[in-house]
């Protein structure tokens, strides 16, 4: 008779020893965490570059962050959220001592900022022409 795919996982966690848990751990945590900023953004109808420019994150890191592919660290995470408008709550249940995440249900968007860009040689120009 097959397996269960949960009962495959299980059995392979076990086999894992205690690194490979802690990085499966801390994968799994990385994937949590960038999947509520993404969904958070996209409530928000922001696109990566704008949550980038209103949190001073690059726009890369922003997506490597939503993609659980490095895990932000907290005053990073704290600027992306503000940038979506969002707060942070944690809960651990004290029984399984999990880490969970709220869904977002609700986003205020910000009011949109424009900033004027400048290229390089006009910053150049700027700066040489004094106050």
């Amino acid at each position: 008779m097959a397996k269960k795919f949960s009962e495959f996982a299980a059995e392979q966690r076990e086999q894992m020893g205690t690194e490979g848990q802690t990085a499966l751990r801390v994968f799994s945590t990385a994937h949590k965490i960038g999947m509520t900023l993404l969904e958070a953004r996209e409530k928000a109808h922001m696109t990566q570059v704008e949550v980038a420019a209103a949190s001073g994150v690059a726009q890369s890191d922003v997506s490597r962050i939503e993609n659980g592919q490095i895990l932000p660290t907290v005053p990073t995470l704290l600027k992306l959220l503000d940038a979506v408008g969002v707060t942070l709550e944690m809960h651990f249940d004290d029984e399984t001592r999990v880490l969970q995440m709220p869904r977002v249900e609700t986003v205020t968007p910000l009011p949109r900022r424009l900033v004027p860009v400048r290229s390089p040689l006009e910053r150049v120009a700027a700066f040489h022409a004094g106050p």
